[in-house]
């Protein structure tokens, strides 16, 4: 199943790499969504780890950690919005299904992933349940 959603979220990207349009100031923007996306992903995951490593069995909450409960996977959830407006910047219309792959994968992080890792780290790590309170779940809370 999980492969499924991957190869759905993939469908603009295969479009985007078929067409020669000119790219648009919204395909800069998606770019841009998607450099932002990986970045957020990589110092997501290196804090993660280095925070692990130091803190056993504690719940991190350094870094983007400190305003994000899964900013990793906010990252993942953004990178195939990116690819998605690079190619409805240059395909128009014609390419709205596609946003189908980004959709359900938004989706699967929200609904499933997302409620799995949280009754682990409620199980494991009874810290875990101020953390929760005061920490957007993928976002910053809005005060």
């Amino acid at each position: 199943m999980l492969t499924i959603i991957v190869f759905l979220a993939m469908i603009p990207g295969i479009y985007l790499m078929q067409l020669s349009a000119e790219p648009t100031l919204f395909t800069y923007a998606g770019f841009l969504v998607c450099i932002g996306a990986a970045t957020l992903q990589l110092v997501a995951d290196r804090q993660i780890h280095a925070f692990r490593r130091n803190n056993p069995g504690k719940v991190c909450n350094a870094g983007l950690w400190s305003i994000s409960r899964h900013p990793n996977y906010a990252g993942e959830i953004a990178m195939w919005w990116g690819v998605f407006i690079m190619l409805i910047s240059v395909g128009g219309n014609q390419y709205l299904w596609t946003g189908t792959g980004a959709l359900v994968n938004t989706l699967l992080f929200i609904f499933i992933s997302i409620p799995l890792m949280e009754k682990r780290q409620l199980q494991n790590k009874p810290e875990y349940v101020g953390y929760r309170k005061k920490t957007g779940m993928l976002f910053p809370k809005i005060k």
